[in-house]
C-alpha cells in the first residue's frame, strides 16, 4: 500500500526531516507487507493514535511508528506496553534490535533494517489477540549453539517460559513444546531459527 489515503498520517509522514521520512515510510511499508503476508489477518487500518502513524486491525493489537526532534538522528516502532509483545521480541530477537524499555523497538539512521525478523514482529502484533494466552505468543524456536542461552535466559526472566528441564533425546536437548537446541561444529551458523507453532510440523 503506497498511498497514504488518511491526510492526517501524510501531513505526518511529510513534515519529517526528508532522510528520516525514507525510513520511516520504509517501516510502513513493512507493517502492510507483513499484513499482507499473514494468514487470518484482516485488512490494517491506517490513522494516528498520539500524533504518530498507526496500523490496527481486528484481533491484533496497535502498532505506532514515528521520528521525534529530541532524538534526531533515530525513529521507532511502538507496541502497546500492557502487553507481552516486546518481551517476547526480546526473546526472539534480543541481539538483534535496540529496545525502548517495554514499548519499543529503535532503530537509527543508518541501520539496515532486518526485514524478515521485523515482518515476524509486526505479525505477532497483528495477531496479538488470538494468540496472547500461548507461551512466547505461540512462537516455536529452534536453538542454535551462538543463540539459545540467551533467548532463553530472556524468555525465563521475562516470565514466558518457566525455567525447563531438558531431556535428551537423540543427540539432542529438547524443551517440550517450546524449544528445541541442537549441538553443531558449524560455529558460524546462524544461531536461531524462528517459526511459528501455527506452521504444520516438517519432523
Amino acid at each position: 500500500m503506497d498511498r497514504i489515503e488518511n491526510p492526517s498520517v501524510a501531513q505526518v509522514f511529510d513534515g519529517y526531516p526528508e532522510a528520516m521520512r525514507k525510513q520511516v515510510l520504509r517501516l510502513r511499508q513493512i507493517v502492510f507487507e507483513a499484513a499482507a503476508e499473514t494468514e487470518g489477518v484482516a485488512a490494517v487500518e491506517e490513522t494516528l493514535k498520539w500524533g504518530e502513524p498507526s496500523y490496527l486491525t481486528k484481533g491484533g493489537s496497535t502498532i505506532r511508528m514515528d521520528w521525534k526532534q529530541k532524538s534526531p538522528h533515530q525513529y521507532a516502532l511502538y507496541f502497546n506496553c500492557n502487553t507481552s509483545l516486546v518481551a517476547t521480541f526480546k526473546a526472539l530477537y534480543g541481539g538483534l534490535f535496540t529496545f525502548a524499555g517495554n514499548r519499543a523497538i529503535v532503530f537509527r539512521e543508518t541501520d539496515e533494517l532486518p526485514v524478515a525478523a521485523l515482518k515476524h514482529c509486526v505479525s505477532l502484533a497483528l495477531r496479538y489477540h488470538r494468540l496472547k494466552h500461548l507461551p512466547l505468543l505461540g512462537v516455536r524456536l529452534l536453538l542454535g549453539p551462538l543463540g539459545a542461552a540467551h533467548g532463553l535466559q530472556w524468555a525465563i526472566r521475562a516470565g514466558l517460559l518457566c525455567s525447563p528441564t531438558p531431556q535428551l533425546s537423540a543427540g539432542a536437548v529438547q524443551f517440550p513444546g517450546v524449544v528445541e537446541h541442537w549441538a553443531t561444529k558449524d560455529t558460524t551458523a546462524v544461531s536461531w531459527v524462528i517459526r511459528d507453532l501455527e506452521e504444520p510440523s516438517r519432523q
